[in-house]
């Protein structure tokens, strides 16, 4: 999968998790980038990166091996980008 549809559903999932938080970051010019950190940028806690995870998994149809020490590194939409991408067969 290219990585312009891996971003589009990230960002999919990105904006229905957190809508407040994006139209604040959109009315300051801020927007949705690769180098977004949803623990800083969107204020996410533990739960939502759960949710996320979570929602990852159903858009993508793949299931997480949560013993991965590297999911707990990713901190950007790009390292998911790139975990994703070079951990799972993407169609």
């Amino acid at each position: 999968m290219e990585d312009e549809k891996i971003f589009l559903k990230l960002d999919k999932i990105a904006k229905k998790m957190f809508t407040k938080e994006l139209i604040k970051l959109i009315m300051e010019e801020k927007y949705i980038s690769l180098d977004a950190n949803p623990r800083k940028d969107w204020g996410a806690d533990s739960l939502d990166e759960y949710e996320m995870m979570y929602k990852i998994e159903e858009e993508f149809k793949i299931t997480f091996n949560e013993g991965d020490p590297r999911l707990r590194e990713i901190e950007t939409v790009q390292e998911m980008m790139d975990y994703l991408k070079n951990n799972y067969q993407l169609s």
